[in-house]
């Protein structure tokens, strides 16, 4: 990385932001490491999105805002925030989250410290839940690579808040899954990150996520199930990314997280059936 490059970036990939992006970016603003740049993307929004980052690109030499001229998709733009980073180390910011200001130093002063964990992130919880770690997907993952797999698999329904840990740059932006969009997806990333190293939960700070989003639209299975197997095997194209990536464990390791793999789609599954019959009813 360059010397003239800040030591953390922070991507937030906008569409349709302007309730809630002055709240985050305020709490990205406050926090107690300056050593920061800001790379804002919005996908092609018809609302005020535009004008408020704007304003803020003008008061603050730290923040870098791009309107793209045409919606490039959510995955693809959480992509090119990444893309457009120098720092060392890396984190996406939805617009709809909330971090205490200490975030950013603590999990920063963690992997300085820690050159095994490729990422690290402080207590998640919804707006109006709790830190419960298997149910926000925060856990630690520390065990040997497919333990690390299985364990992040292992809980068969979470919101995968790692996806908004404190990453090492180096790491993301060499995952050849970067851009996909299917269900599961951001799993998919998280499983190339720990083939590579540890991902940690430190008692520091919080991160308060929003509902926002596809993902707390009720509609997340409808939104992604654009294949006849999606019906059976909502998690299909995670499903076999996952196992392609356990390729070389052991036999048992494999039939370990095959297993995993079958819980997550069942429950999927289940939750199929309960759309479908919510809608024919």
């Amino acid at each position: 990385m360059s010397t003239k490059c800040p030591k953390v970036s922070i991507g937030m990939p906008l569409y349709q932001a302007e309730a809630t992006l002055c709240r985050a970016l305020d709490s990205v603003l406050s926090q107690t490491f300056a050593n920061i740049e800001i790379i804002m993307s919005d996908n092609a929004s018809s609302d005020t999105t535009s004008k408020i980052c704007q304003k803020y690109a003008a008061s603050d030499s730290r923040i870098k805002y791009t309107q793209q001229s045409i919606n490039i998709g959510a995955m693809n733009n959480f992509k090119f925030v990444l893309n457009e980073a120098c720092g060392e180390y890396f984190m996406w910011a939805a617009h709809d989250d909330v971090w205490s200001p200490d975030f950013i130093l603590s999990n920063l002063v963690f992997l300085q410290a820690n050159p095994d964990f490729v990422a690290s992130i402080s207590p998640v919880r919804f707006e109006d839940g709790n830190f419960e770690p298997n149910q926000m997907g925060d856990s630690p993952l520390i065990g040997r690579p497919f333990e690390r797999i299985e364990e992040c698999l292992g809980y068969p329904w979470h919101a995968n808040s790692r996806f908004y840990s404190l990453f090492r740059t180096d790491h993301l932006q060499k995952c050849p899954y970067l851009g996909a969009d299917f269900f599961g997806a951001d799993w998919v990333i998280i499983i190339h990150c720990l083939l590579h190293g540890k991902m940690n939960r430190i008692p520091i700070g919080s991160m308060i996520r929003g509902h926002q989003g596809v993902s707390n639209s009720g509609s997340l299975l409808g939104h992604y199930r654009t294949k006849w197997i999606h019906w059976f095997l909502p998690f299909y194209e995670l499903s076999v990314e996952a196992l392609r990536m356990s390729s070389g464990f052991r036999t048992l390791h494999q039939i370990r997280i095959l297993s995993a793999l079958a819980k997550i789609n069942w429950c999927a599954w289940k939750a199929t059936m309960m759309e479908l019959k919510a809608h024919l009813s």
